[in-house]
């Protein structure tokens, strides 16, 4: 999978937030699906 450098850049920031980016997403789609 070929990534472009504005993809690459926007990764190395989420991964640079971690998880205030990850787990607040993934709890939403827990949440969600729980109903």
């Amino acid at each position: 999978m070929q990534l472009s450098i504005e993809e690459r850049n926007m990764l190395r920031d989420f991964q640079g937030k971690g998880i205030n980016v990850t787990v607040p997403v993934s709890c939403i789609m827990f949440l969600s699906h729980q109903r």
